[in-house]
């Protein structure tokens, strides 16, 4: 079975479309860390790439692993996982 492989884009479009749709209401000091009990402990000013960070790093993962799944069946010798043998005697 083939995977889908727009789902993953459609909902990139989904998470870079309600970034664009919510920027203007950030505050002017946008949270970038917690700590475990939820306080604010480091915060980053708003701007358009401190709040696009997210659908940039979500798109590079999404190539990333499509890139993987497409590599994978045309050259199993790159990839090193258990039954390994297996797989390549099918």
């Amino acid at each position: 079975m083939r995977p889908s492989l727009p789902l993953p884009w459609i909902l990139w479009l989904a998470l870079a479309a309600f970034s664009i749709a919510a920027y203007p209401a950030l505050p002017d000091q946008i949270p970038q860390h917690l700590d475990a009990a939820g306080r604010v402990t480091g915060t980053v000013p708003r701007s358009p790439a401190s709040w696009g960070m997210l659908p940039l790093v979500t798109a590079l993962l999404v190539l990333l692993l499509q890139g993987i799944a497409h590599q994978l069946p045309r050259r199993p010798q790159w990839f090193n996982f258990p039954a390994k043998d297996k797989l390549l005697a099918l």
